[in-house]
């Protein structure tokens, strides 16, 4: 999908690093010999400037953008004389200094800690052997290279990519080569994992003296991106001399960051250096990720600049015709006059209006605020801290709390309109419990999981007596990762069921303890007869709840050495096994594999875990089917109760089959080439020869595990879908599983009508094009309709998702999810996701995404996004470390999106639009008196402290702190009224239309303050004279910063003392300062009398005045009442949802009267634009939610329901056969005419959510839907007597689960159809 955005719009999204391009080209290097080839150096920078270069690097920097570059220029044009308003000094260029060096400083600090960081790495000691002294010499990790064999200490990190070659052996006699390293900072993973060092190079050495004798030749793959995988070969000899090349594993690999743990030193040949290592090649800077507002504002500033510029054109031109007009007796104006022809030079006229273009160019420059980009950084700065002090979002344990790492999308979190979320520890808490099993057929474990319960409270069904729940903890034996209760299990343990069932239960339990990738961490290695148990260490919570399973049923793991493995089956009753080989999972292979020979029987035996989806094609043809029907129907009640669950399978190969085969796949293992083509996901012989030896397996059994809800899902997901938040979950369940999760998650409801999706159901693109359309059509005919509160949701599988994002299907698959509440994909893989957010994002380019993960596979999709948010939980950091946000729970996102979100984007949008207006305002009162009063000079009337100070002092702060403090509604109100949200998502506070009412505001206001106060003042000097141009300038300046402060005033959705005190103060500062520069000591100074420019005297003089207070008084008293009187009545008239929920709160009533009186206020519609071309599109209005009342709807719903069932049941009495056509119409006039005999079905039979499944038409008048009951891979659960696939009949009844038509609606076209 991303190869085709980007070949039909140029400004997709680029390639992430690790789908760029990579050298085919291997690397070879000795062990302990200087490379040929001249590799990276092992010295890291990670700065961005030095000493030298930070200046010319960082002005560069700084002037790119465009608002420092626009006062550079305003900067330059105040030092041309003919352009200048201030005699020649850049009186800007101080402010812009200012703004600049800070940032400045900040840069330099922030790469000062990056020097630092590198010196201290670079400098590090590591011990490298020199062949010269025989000995290990200690160097720094800068002067590492290519081939070097180095010693690490237990604690120390890896200087380098290196890979192991021996260990320390506590018992030199039997080597196992282990060790163990953590990899938190890299995938943020606190479990160790265990590393083995090279077999051929481990059994050599005992002591520093034998590194002498270590030789050979490496061959590695070029370097990259890819953490987990490692493709390389050593070419040695053996201990008989002979020449071997072995493969080099991923498991033999240590990585630079990584830390050696619970192993007293190791051997390691370094293989890569520097920038070339993995770590540090995916160190590159994450693209940067700006908020709507910030965009916006570039646009703006745009706009800005072109008002700007048509003024100033006005003025240059004005000025041209005005001394062109003028008298030629006017010499003193310095027109260009020739006295000896008496004629006035028009040549030089031209130049004239140029000129006065830039003198009106500096006389304008403060259209844009120089302070815009401070103000904005310092108040994100602080929300910051607001935010990460949030205690409703902390969490303890762990002592988590919120964490701001883009401060750029503080705003953006207040405009989202689809979340995509992960499921698995981001609406689960990852920690798994072992619930249920089957071993051959038979089901065991009770009791109902939360996902259970919520599904049959759904269907109106009770759970069975017993099954409310029930926990193992009390055990002694159990775990937090146990929960399981059903004694009838132990009692087939000890062979109460029979001894054939007795060994399948064995079998199925030993498969749990030994088919893992667990380690078990030694207490004390220095001791190897210490038998106490160490900490379990586990990759995925999944298998330490099936190793903690195995314990407590009597198989306890207890140690996994080189090649070994021990199980305790009773009191000091020890099984050893030795590994034969080990076939890891992977996402693409969906299972594991280990080949085990158990050293009491000699037998080799492989034990098969992994997804049914791919079990079932290796279970042996001669397995029983009633067998297998009895285990899956047991999986998709377990399904059915959200249970995670695993297939178990087994086979015993003889020892000629196991050789032949192990030969055939150790030589592909060792084969680059085979390596390369796995690695690059093509047709390879590894992958081919795992498939022939995991083929034929006897079913064992099956695994269920939980991963319990957290806390606050549900009601989050339902304040996500009332705020018009569409709500999608990503998921790898089944089906049944996912719909499941969706209706207790609340993704899906009684109320929702939703459509099943899949790949048996659209095996191509054009039956899913037809499917998708008609569901459109269906929703569409729903708009305005009564019972249009219902709710829309879709449930599609991966595959048919992949399907719907080819070109044939994307046009009419955007048009739907415009019209979607919800959507619950299935079988998604992380690259899925990863599109999915792609595709959302490029294709509603209106649209905000925000993607919520907690672990690595998740990185893609948070980075996709427009917001990515990590969730801190049980699978490391790296989804954090590559998120925006960071929270420890999914339900504090009511406090993230509907307090902080909507407060931040509602206070940013009213600082940009106010800095806007307040400097427009501010700018076209001396452009408006040039023009008037000053014959088109560009002359200014007013002083330049003021207006230089009137955005740095006497509107800063005051903005600043409502951008800080201001709450549009108290936050308990915020959360309880979640579509108070919605004005972010229709873009209602920040707009073009906004900024344009804004604008032309500030004008208006302009035109009043300059033209009255002209007036006003006319005659109402000293001794009834004028007070002069610099007077009025004063009086204009100080109507304007008075006015300026009391729209704040009148815009503020709440006021506290604070900001009173700031906003008054603010004001009253004015007049000491202004007093202070019309005094001697600035306007006499030779460095201040520029910026005081005939202002001697003048403000106290005016202070005198009468006519100046009442002015004052008249003037901005006008402007702030007509706004304040605009706003009331336009909320009088018609309230809006804010002015509804802060006046019921303000009244003290309760929350249901609250959420009463919302509701009272209409929803608005959203739409979005798709940029997909208008021909592809049909351009359709959406409204994701119309008014309806709520009662009338349930009644409907009803009765439609009632209809839809007893049509149902009618067409299941009635056999129809085969080419005959029932009397559909008569039938349904029958039942609407007595369908008040009929029960809810909802109430009487339990019947599931959605009883017809559609199916795409093939005529076009109308949209054909299959009448028939849904089947296992279309709903929640099968209805009571639901009538077998042969029995469907095509009709014209458009309706989906019984919504969307009325009875008469059902009846009139059941008779169109006849």
């Amino acid at each position: 999908y991303q190869r085709r955005v980007r070949g039909r719009n140029s400004a997709a999204m680029p390639l992430k690093a690790d789908e760029e391009q990579e050298e085919d080209a291997s690397r070879e290097f000795a062990i302990g010999a200087v490379p040929d080839l001249q590799f990276c150096s092992n010295r890291v920078t990670t700065s961005q400037f030095t000493c030298v270069t930070f200046v010319p690097k960082f002005l560069v920097f700084a002037f790119s953008k465009l608002a420092n570059f626009y006062f550079l220029v305003v900067s330059v044009l105040q030092i041309i004389p003919a352009t200048s308003q201030t005699q020649g000094l850049p009186t800007i260029l101080p402010m812009l200094l200012l703004m600049v060096s800070i940032e400045g400083v900040l840069a330099a600090i922030e790469d000062c800690r990056r020097h630092e960081a590198d010196d201290v790495a670079n400098n590090s000691p590591v011990q490298v052997w020199d062949s010269a002294h025989k000995s290990f010499m200690q160097h720094t990790w800068a002067q590492l290279k290519v081939g070097d064999i180095i010693k690490l200490v237990q604690g120390e990190q890896l200087p380098a990519d290196v890979a192991i070659i021996g260990t320390h052996e506590p018992e030199p006699s039997a080597p196992t080569g282990e060790c163990y390293v953590e990899t938190k900072s890299l995938d943020g993973e606190t479990s160790l994992k265990q590393k083995e060092a090279l077999e051929v190079t481990s059994s050599r050495i005992t002591c520093d003296a034998d590194i002498e004798n270590i030789h050979g030749l490496f061959s590695a793959e070029a370097p990259n991106v890819h953490l987990h995988t490692f493709t390389g070969t050593l070419k040695t000899k053996s201990q008989h001399n002979d020449e071997i090349v072995v493969p080099v594993p991923v498991d033999s690999v240590l990585l630079r960051g990584s830390s050696l743990r619970l192993t007293e030193y190791v051997y390691a040949v370094v293989i890569f250096t520097g920038h070339d290592t993995k770590v540090m090649m995916n160190s590159r800077t994450p693209e940067i990720k700006r908020s709507t507002i910030d965009l916006m504002i570039n646009r703006m500033i745009i706009f800005v600049l072109a008002a700007m510029y048509i003024c100033c054109l006005f003025g240059g031109i004005g000025g041209a015709i005005f001394d062109s007009q003028v008298d030629a007796d006017a010499w003193y104006l310095g027109v260009y006059y020739d006295p000896s022809t008496a004629t006035l030079n028009f040549a030089d006229y031209t130049l004239d209006a140029i000129l006065d273009f830039f003198a009106y160019w500096v006389l304008m420059s403060s259209f844009v605020s120089v302070s815009l980009i401070v103000s904005m950084v310092l108040v994100k700065a602080i929300q910051v801290y607001f935010m990460q002090a949030n205690i409703d979002m902390y969490q303890d344990p762990p002592d988590t709390a919120m964490t701001v790492r883009t401060m750029n999308l503080n705003d953006e979190l207040g405009v989202i309109s689809f979340i995509l979320s992960d499921k698995t520890g981001t609406l689960t808490d990852n920690i798994m419990q072992f619930r249920k099993c089957t071993v051959r057929g038979r089901v065991y474990g009770r009791g109902q999981t939360e996902i259970g319960r919520a599904r049959l409270r759904r269907l109106n069904q009770l759970p069975n007596k017993g099954d409310e729940g029930f926990s193992s903890q009390g055990s002694a034996t159990a775990s937090k990762h146990v929960d399981f209760d059903d004694p009838s299990f132990f009692d087939a343990m000890v062979g109460k069921k029979g001894q054939e069932h007795q060994e399948e239960c064995t079998v199925f339990v030993r498969a749990l303890a030994i088919c893992h990738s667990c380690i078990r961490m030694s207490v004390n290695k220095e001791d190897p007869d210490d038998d106490a148990l160490g900490e379990l260490s586990a990759a995925s919570p999944d298998e330490l709840a099936l190793v903690d399973a195995g314990a407590f049923f009597g198989h306890v793991f207890t140690k996994k050495a080189k090649k070994k493995m021990q199980v305790e089956v009773g009191h000091n009753v020890f099984h050893s096994y030795d590994l034969l080989q080990e076939l890891e999972f992977t996402s693409e292979r969906k299972r594991s594999s280990m080949i085990v020979r158990d050293l009491q029987t000699g037998v080799i035996e492989l034990l098969c875990k992994g997804a049914d989806s791919e079990m079932w094609k290796r279970i042996k043809n001669s397995e029983s089917p009633e067998l297998l029907k009895e285990t899956k129907a047991a999986l998709k009640e377990q399904a059915n109760d959200g249970l995670r669950t695993l297939v178990y399978g087994s086979k015993v190969i003889d020892d000629a089959a196991f050789a032949a085969w192990n030969a055939e796949y150790e030589a592909a293992c060792v084969n680059i080439e085979e390596m390369e083509k796995r690695k690059k996901k093509q047709p390879n012989r590894i992958e081919m020869l795992m498939h022939e030896v995991e083929s034929g397996l006897t079913m064992i059994g099956t695994s269920a595990l939980e991963d319990k809800l957290q806390d606050g899902v549900p009601a989050t997901i339902a304040k996500c879908l009332d705020a018009g938040i569409s709500v999608w979950m990503l998921t790898g369940d089944k089906q049944e599983t996912a719909i499941n999760i969706g209706f207790a998650c609340s993704f899906l409801d009684e109320y929702t009508d939703f459509l099943v999706l899949n790949n048996e159901d659209c095996p191509g693109s054009d039956a899913l094009r037809k499917r998708l359309e008609a569901y459109v059509r269906v929703i569409e005919r729903r708009k305005g309709e009564l019972d249009s509160t219902m709710r829309h949701a879709l449930v599609i599988d991966g595959d048919t998702l992949v399907l719907a994002m080819e070109e044939t299907c994307l046009d009419v698959f955007v048009n739907l999810i415009q019209l979607l509440d919800s959507v619950v994909a299935n079988r998604c893989s992380p690259l899925q996701k990863a599109s999915t957010v792609t595709m959302v994002r490029t294709e509603l380019p209106a649209a905000r995404t925000l993607s919520i993960g907690d672990g690595a596979n998740d990185v893609a999709m948070l980075m996709a996004a427009h917001v990515g948010i990590g969730i801190s939980g049980q699978e490391g950091l790296q989804a954090v470390n590559n998120s925006d946000f960071a929270i420890a729970r999914f339900r504090y996102l009511q406090d993230l999106l509907f307090v902080h979100g909507k407060n931040n984007y509602l206070n940013m949008s009213r600082l940009v639009v106010y800095m806007f207006y307040k400097n427009i305002m501010i700018v076209m009162t001396p452009f408006l008196y040039t023009i008037s009063y000053a014959g088109f000079s560009g002359q200014k009337f007013e002083p330049e402290y003021a207006l230089q100070l009137f955005n740095a002092v006497w509107t800063f702060l005051p903005i600043l702190f409502l951008g800080v403090l201001d709450q549009q509604v108290p936050r308990r109100f915020a959360k309880l009224v979640p579509r108070l949200y919605a004005v972010g998502i229709r873009h209602g506070a920040f707009n073009s239309k906004m900024m344009v009412a804004w604008g032309l505001t500030a004008v208006c206001e302009a035109v009043f303050l300059t033209y009255f106060v002209i007036y006003s003042m006319e005659n109402n000097g000293a001794n009834g004279g004028s007070v002069g141009m610099w007077g009025l300038g004063l009086v204009v300046i100080t109507a304007a910063l008075v006015v300026a402060n009391l729209k704040l005033f009148a815009h503020q959705s709440a006021w506290n003392w604070i900001q009173l005190v700031i906003l008054f103060a603010s004001i009253l500062i004015w007049w000491p300062m202004a007093w202070l520069g019309s005094s001697k000591i600035i306007t006499s100074s030779n460095f201040t009398h520029v910026l005081a420019e005939g202002q001697l005297g003048v403000f106290q003089q005016l202070n005198r005045l009468p006519g100046f207070w009442l002015t004052l008084l008249l003037v901005c008293s006008a402007p702030s009442l007509m706004d304040m009187l605009r706003r009331h009545l336009s909320r009088w008239t018609q309230p809006d949802l804010e002015y509804v929920v802060a006046g019921a709160a303000c009244s003290g009533k309760s929350d249901e009267e609250i959420i009463a009186a919302a509701n009272t206020v209409p929803r608005v519609k959203v739409a979005f634009k798709s940029s997909i071309p208008e021909e592809l599109m049909s351009g359709r209005e959406i409204d994701l939610r119309a008014t309806a009342d709520a009662n009338d709807y349930v009644t409907l719903m009803r009765n439609a329901e009632k209809i839809c069932c007893s049509l149902e049941d009618h067409v299941m009495k009635h056999t129809v056969p085969e080419g005959e056509m029932p009397n559909i119409s008569s039938a349904a006039s029958e039942l609407t005419n007595s369908q008040n005999e009929y029960e809810s079905p909802r109430q009487s039979q339990g019947r599931p959510q959605t009883w017809f499944s559609q199916t795409p038409s093939k005529a076009d008048s109308h949209t054909d839907i299959e009448m028939a009951p849904m089947e296992p891979k279309r709903t929640v659960s099968e209805s009571p007597g639901s009538p077998p696939a042969e029995q469907r009949l095509d009709i014209g009844v458009p309706v989906n689960g019984g919504r969307g038509s009325s009875p008469r609606e059902l009846v009139n076209s059941a008779q169109t159809y006849e």
